[in-house]
């Protein structure tokens, strides 16, 4: 028997938003919730979508002041609508909210099995009383991050705004059934108490094109993708590769972020740093595939390691590549059986650990990269993963 969930989402459904967008765009939090989606489906659930696009507001973020509501189809089981609003700082997230709870009088939520929330938007939680009043389905809600954990500018507006956000976010949890959270340390600020609750640290739709190595003479490669963000340690791994002086393996970056002026500058005196910009995401998964090595630079200090668990482990695992990454207090342990480490996370270190997976066995190399593949693909999959939040539900 097929089941239906209400989900709200916020995923960028058509390249014209991206082409729209100004700086980084959410492409982690969009796959995400397609794989969420996507899990949903292949465990016999029916999907109707209500979405707002994860864009930056008019006119310093995003180059049009007014998202008009549009259909979506992602498959025959996933449908919906992203709705109209004005993208105006602050003022967009009124208008939002008004417009979502004009948009649910028009759905009988009594014939939904759950309503689920990706993140803890403020228009959705605003919306709790309301559903809750009007239906007896499991609220859920999946939260990627921590309210002032996602490396907002530190600066009056966002405290103001943050402090706003928790206060919402606090008062209507009352009305969620089910927490989903990303790490367990999560639990240290959102009170579940009398709650249901389970980590689940990310998934992977495996339906998503892998590519496969293409043999070439090219130059060899170390490759990242991701946040160009200071924090996320990509200076690091620019100052590491300098440092190893390779001969024949260039660095080849793609991403953007607050240090993306840096990285440029470097790459026009260094021609074996190559910058590429944001690409689409087949091509991201294309030079994963075909690199020699993949990094994951983010270092463990800072408190946000603790409620957070990088999107990009699963695209580095599932290309086959093998990994390096450091050791983060939000990815369990059992992933580090499948990647390269280091506890020592010192520049010099970095280099060295560079040049060691440089010399080693390309029969050794590609055992582990296979191992890492074969690892998500079969614990960790859109389907696995949401099974066990079903079940909790279903309980």
């Amino acid at each position: 028997m097929t089941k239906k969930i209400l989900f709200f989402s916020s995923i960028i459904p058509e390249e014209t938003y991206f082409n729209n967008s100004i700086g980084p765009n959410s492409i982690a939090n969009d796959t995400l919730q397609r794989a969420l989606m996507k899990g949903f489906q292949e465990n016999n659930y029916k999907i109707d979508l209500i979405n707002v696009p994860n864009i930056g507001a008019y006119p310093s973020k995003y180059k049009k002041p007014v998202i008009n509501s549009k259909k979506i189809k992602i498959s025959e089981a996933i449908n919906g609508i992203t709705i109209q609003f004005i993208n105006l700082p602050l003022f967009k997230h009124l208008v939002i909210y008004n417009n979502l709870k004009k948009i649910l009088k028009g759905y009988n939520l009594s014939e939904y099995d759950a309503v689920f929330m990706y993140d803890a938007y403020i228009p959705f939680f605003k919306l709790l009383p309301y559903i809750k009043q009007r239906t007896a389905a499991k609220t859920v809600a999946y939260l990627p991050d921590l309210i002032g954990h996602v490396g907002s500018p530190d600066n009056f507006i966002h405290r103001f705004f943050n402090k706003i956000a928790l206060n919402i976010f606090s008062s209507n949890s009352r009305y969620i059934d089910v927490f989903v959270l990303i790490s367990e340390a999560m639990k240290e600020h959102v009170n579940v108490s009398g709650k249901k609750s389970l980590v689940i640290e990310g998934m992977w739709d495996n339906s998503t094109a892998i590519s496969s190595k293409t043999k070439n003479d090219e130059k060899k490669y170390i490759f990242y993708g991701g946040s160009l963000g200071r924090r996320h340690g990509i200076l690091d791994l620019v100052e590491a590769f300098i440092m190893a002086n390779f001969h024949d393996v260039d660095l080849v970056i793609c991403g953007d972020g607050d240090t993306k002026d840096e990285i440029v500058e470097i790459s026009e005196k260094n021609q074996q740093i190559k910058y590429l910009g944001q690409l689409p995401r087949n091509q991201i998964l294309d030079l994963q595939a075909n690199a020699f090595l993949l990094v994951n630079p983010r270092g463990s200090d800072g408190e946000f390691t603790k409620y957070s668990f990088p999107s990009k482990v699963f695209e580095y695992f599932t290309s086959g590549t093998p990994t390096f990454m450091y050791k983060l207090k939000g990815i369990p342990d059992e992933y580090y059986e499948y990647c390269f480490t280091s506890d020592d996370e010192s520049v010099e270190a970095l280099a060295e650990n560079l040049k060691m997976i440089n010399y080693k066995d390309a029969y050794d190399l590609n055992d582990l990269g296979k191992k890492a593949r074969e690892f998500v693909l079969q614990n960790k999959s859109s389907k696995v993963q949401v099974s066990k939040l079903i079940r909790l539900i279903d309980n």
